[in-house]
């Protein structure tokens, strides 16, 4: 079989989703080593220049040879030769002293007959190719020596390229000249972008010598090459491929300008900022023209250029009242977001500049004008490009309002239009029911984002705070004391909600001490009656978001934000506009504002008034056999409001409450008891609850009684009992049971001892019949509340026997098929060891637990699972290390004593055993797979724990037998190169820092895997240590 069809057969079953994973690793190491033979380059330069048959010249396989070609290509090129990187790939060394003659090869590929209908990938791998080798091959240019052609080094060697190009150009021929254009603007984009690309192989000095050519051809490259090209692109007759072309030499032109480092004063000579508003205004799509705008804001900035800002704000003005008034329509809104994205970004990079400066100039108008097309964009375009402006008008509310020259008062006036167009334009229209989707979306977000504006901009100054906040305030005291039959119309609420809507955005900064203006407020919305149901809403809203001052006036709770709060529950959703038109079911927004208000006012809403409140809420609420999702969340969200009030009342108070609410559950599964599965639904509500509550209350010191939810549990002990029995074969039971034990016993710890030992037999017994990983979960997070007495210790001994002994009966083989049970084993494990090292020694099953390791992370295909074996084997260390780190005087103590008996025993299965080196072999072998990069960070600390845990002389000995090892991979890469592995990871300060011992570690171990893909095979773990 030829070479070709080689690399073909092996790219086709590539990309054949059939493939399976041994012969897919096969063939991406066969094209590996075929990108480091010596003839890579040419072979590819083949492919690129003829299909590799007539039959398959046109399918997407071919099309995936092309791209292999370039890439490949691209990848030799720009590899650093003769460097260490690189001591493996022939085909770079090939390359040597033939830069030219192949530049001067791929140069013919891009201006080749019929080149503009190849990929645009392939050709701009091929530029890239181009342009790394010119850079490397420049010092070798003829012109370069010479002082007075020293600027046009990028110019002179394309020329070169053009002048010997297989293809002749013709000026006659239009496909000839786009074809020979667009190379040069290929070669000349990749210039600017190759030589800033880390990819490059390229030596500090080389790269800021190369920097500093671009820098100094730039100015001619954009005049003389850049700007004739666009002109004579934009003259001949619109096609396919002369948009792209010159869509091309805009981008170029933005690199160079950016690149290049072209001074503002050059940009102004040349009148390069009219002349591509010129053809800004010329062209369908002005996406490129304002992209080179952008970099020309950049430079003004930077140098400071007023000239340039003026001319940049002044052709902005022109071109956007041009669009403004030609009328916006489906065809200008696309010209106009793109025209107001760069708007926005001259408007906020020049903003400093234009008010300090401008305005004391005789050009101080165009800032006006500026302003005025500004809020034009704002007040007058479709939402989606009005909504682009809010971040200008943030910025510029933010700087000027912080000033106080005297132009602030003219500077006022916009602002003032601002926020009254802006307040105007987030009134709900009165068909907004029946617009489209898209534009019902639009809107909201329009109204987020002026939320957003009133919030930034009112918080400039206190001042301004308190100027908005009575201002908005007093127009709504005017919109309630209306009293004729204007009163409930639709004008009067969308008036009235849009009002409290911009007031909600500043709440933050209501003063919480005022007892004058924000009082009188609330009662407003408490004694109204009837209100539109979006009224209504965003008074909710804002009665959550104004929790804070709540809190400091807590007598206003019960006479205004109770009755407030009740109102969200006898809304209409029907007739409630962001309701009926959402796209999904939303939380509910009283219960939204219940949680706000507990959150800051838990301790002043412990009263009958509230409390009843939320019962009665609780008891509507509550409907576990209705199966409607938001249900479910809203009852939740009940039973976590009342958990945190009454995480405020003592263990008595909340005990009544609570009590009150499962007596209520109870009464439900009562009811159902005639349906087989009926309690079910139930039975979960009553364990989600309890551990909500569990999670909520904390502990209190020094408070008399139980905690509420273990008193629960032991006054209704035998319907738990019942429960625990009935339904211990339900999964969606036991998921709620235990996700609520681990509640109870990770926040109330050593108070629920007790309940901890009456729970620990049924989890055994539970484990020995399912072997589920999640009661696991549930044991480890009983160690904290589990007492340490004598004959606990005895009992959790015999526990975790029994949980090794159960567990290594499923199959230890095929960790995998069970990963779930063995990844909660190995972290209740470490769980074990790391709270109570003398149960773990006592048990006498350490040294099986560290037998499973090496079979275990040979086989395991699972990265969770891999990734915990790898946590318990630093764990391991880390206690090892912290037995010997114990003084020899202080050993014979009961506490230090467990932490010994543990380290002996780890000394004896490791090093005494010699596990050690089973071990460390297979986590080097792990380390030199294909992994993921996080996963490989965990890896190699793994291995570096040997020398921090185990003893840097012990691991140094270890690692030289197994380099002289042959069955390991490692023993096979050359001996120098190992000899140089050993001497460098041996070092203390490599050992100290784990950057520098995973790049050294993972440098090694791919060696051994290119050593192995050059023997044709992949790496493959064939071999086992387990015998050694």
């Amino acid at each position: 079989m030829t070479e070709a069809g080689a690399v073909f057969i092996a790219l086709q079953k590539l990309y054949d989703p059939h493939t399976n994973e041994k012969d897919r690793k096969q063939c991406d190491n066969l094209l590996q080593c075929f990108q480091q033979s010596p003839d890579a380059v040419y072979f590819c330069i083949r492919c690129l220049h003829e299909p590799i048959s007539a039959t398959l010249s046109a399918t997407p396989l071919t099309q995936a040879m092309l791209v292999f070609s370039a890439s490949t290509i691209y990848r030799i090129v720009s590899c650093k030769i003769h460097s260490p990187f690189n001591l493996q790939n022939q085909s770079s060394d090939v390359m040597l002293g033939k830069f030219a003659e192949i530049c001067q090869q791929l140069w013919n590929l891009l201006t080749k007959s019929g080149a503009l209908l190849d990929q645009y990938s392939v050709r701009n791998q091929i530029s890239a190719s181009v342009a790394i080798l010119l850079l490397r091959c420049i010092h070798g240019y003829s012109c370069a020596a010479t002082i007075e052609k020293k600027t046009l080094r990028v110019i002179g060697m394309i020329e070169e390229l053009v002048q010997n190009q297989t293809y002749q150009r013709d000026d006659t021929d239009l496909n000839s000249v786009i074809t020979t254009n667009c190379a040069i603007l290929l070669t000349l984009k990749s210039f600017t972008e190759e030589n800033s690309n880390n990819r490059l192989r390229l030596g500090k000095q080389k790269r800021a010598e190369y920097e500093f050519m671009i820098q100094e051809d730039s100015k001619y490259v954009i005049q003389h090459v850049l700007c004739p090209i666009i002109a004579q692109m934009n003259s001949i007759p619109e096609n396919f491929h002369s948009v792209l072309v010159y869509s091309l030499s805009l981008k170029c032109l933005a690199n160079w300008l950016e690149v290049g480092r072209i001074p503002a004063g050059l940009i102004c000579e040349i009148d390069l900022v009219s002349w591509i508003f010129t053809q800004a205004s010329t062209l369908s799509s002005v996406e490129d023209p304002f992209d080179v705008i952008q970099v020309c804001i950049q430079i003004a900035v930077k140098d400071t250029s007023f000239t340039l800002i003026e001319i940049i704000a002044r052709h902005f003005v022109i071109f956007g009242d041009r669009i403004l008034n030609r009328g916006i329509d489906d065809s200008t809104e696309a010209t106009l977001s793109i025209f107001t994205n760069a708007a926005v970004s001259a408007g906020q990079s020049f903003l400093s500049l234009f008010i300090d400066f401008t305005l004391l100039t005789p050009s101080a108008y165009l800032v006006y004008d500026f302003l005025e097309l500004m809020l034009g964009i704002t007040m007058h375009t479709g939402l989606e490009t009005a909504t682009l402006t809010m971040e200008f008008w943030i910025d510029f509310e933010a700087y000027f309002h912080g000033k106080d020259e005297a132009y602030s008062t003219e500077l006022d006036t916009f602002s003032s239009r601002l926020w009254s167009g802006l307040v105007e334009r987030t009134e709900f229209p009165e068909n907004f029911l029946t617009l489209s989707a898209t534009a019902r979306e639009q809107f909201v977000a329009f109204r987020s984002a002026t939320r957003n504006f009133f919030r930034s901009s009112a918080s400039v100054t206190r001042a301004r705070e308190d100027k908005f906040i009575s201002s908005v305030v007093l127009q709504i005291f005017d919109q309630f004391e209306i009293r004729d039959d204007t009163r409930h119309s639709s004008a009067w609420w969308r008036r009235t909600e849009v009002l409290v809507h911009a007031l909600s955005a500043v709440s933050k900064c209501i003063r919480e001490e005022d007892t004058s203006i924000i009082p009188r407020l609330f009662e407003y919305f408490a004694q109204e009656e009837s209100m539109h149901p979006s009224l209504c809403r965003i008074i909710i809203i804002f009665l959550g978001v104004s929790a804070s001052w709540f809190a400091r006036n807590p007598t206003y709770l019960e006479t205004h934000a109770l009755n407030i709060w009740l109102k969200s529950f006898t809304i209409d959703e029907s007739y409630d506009i962001l309701a009926a038109s959402a796209s999904r079911p939303t939380d509910h927004i009283g219960l939204v504002a219940l949680k706000k208000l507990v959150s800051r006012c838990g301790k002043y809403m412990l009263n009958p008034h509230w409390l009843n409140a939320l019962l009665a809420l609780f008891r509507s609420y509550y409907h576990p056999a209705i199966a409607k999702p938001q249900m479910k969340v809203d009852i939740v969200m009940i039973v976590e409001s009342l958990a945190a009030l009454l995480s405020n009342a003592s263990y008595v108070e909340a005990s009544l409450i609570l009590d009150q609410i499962v007596a209520h559950v109870i009464d439900d599964m009562q009811s159902h008891q005639h349906l087989s599965d009926g309690m079910v639904p139930s039975v979960c509500s009553l364990y989600e609850h309890l551990g909500i509550f569990a999670a909520s209350i904390p502990q209190k010191v020094g408070e008399n009684g139980v905690h509420p939810v273990l008193n629960t549990l032991q006054c209704r002990w035998e319907l738990l009992e019942g429960l625990l029995r009935t339904y211990d074969n339900s999964d969606h039971v036991n998921e709620k049971l235990y996700a609520m034990l681990i509640q109870i016993f990770q926040n109330l710890r050593s108070q629920a001892s007790g309940f901890v030992c009456s729970m620990l037999p049924y989890l055994i017994d539970r484990f020995t019949h399912t072997r589920a990983g999640a009661i696991l979960h549930v044991l480890k997070s009983a160690l904290s509340s589990y007492p340490g007495d004598e004959a606990s210790n005895e009992l959790l001994k015999q526990i975790l026997v029994r949980v090794v002994e159960d567990t290594t009966e499923t199959n230890p083989e095929r960790m995998d098929d069970t990963a779930e049970l063995w990844i909660e084993f190995f972290d209740f494990v470490i769980a074990i060891g790391s709270s109570r090292p003398n149960i773990l020694a006592k048990s006498q099953k350490l040294e099986l637990l560290l037998h499973l390791v090496v079979p275990a992370l040979e086989s395991c295909q699972n990265l969770e699972l891999a990734r915990m074996i790898l946590q318990f084997m630093l764990e391991v260390g880390s206690w090892y290390k912290e037995g010997l780190r114990i003084p020899t005087d202080q050993r014979n103590s009961s506490e230090t004593d467990e932490k010994m008996m543990l380290c002996q025993q780890i000394q004896f299965v490791l090093i005494e055993r010699g596990l050690l080196y089973q071990v460390l072999a297979t986590l080097l072998l792990t380390a030199g797979a294909c992994l993921p990069f996080k996963f490989l960070e965990i890896v190699t600390e793994a291995i570096r724990s040997c020398w921090l845990c185990f003893g840097s002389d012990h691991s140094n000995d270890l690692l030289t037998k197994l380099l002289m090892d042959e069955r390991f991979l490692g023993s096979q890469v050359a001996p120098e190169m190992r000899a140089t592995f050993l001497a460098t990871i041996s070092r203390e300060e490599c050992v100290q820092n784990p950057r520098k011992f995973r790049r050294v570690m993972v440098s090694f171990c791919d060696h051994f895997r290119k050593y192995q893909a050059r023997k044709g095979t992949h790496l493959n773990r064939d071999f086992t240590f387990s015998t050694m």
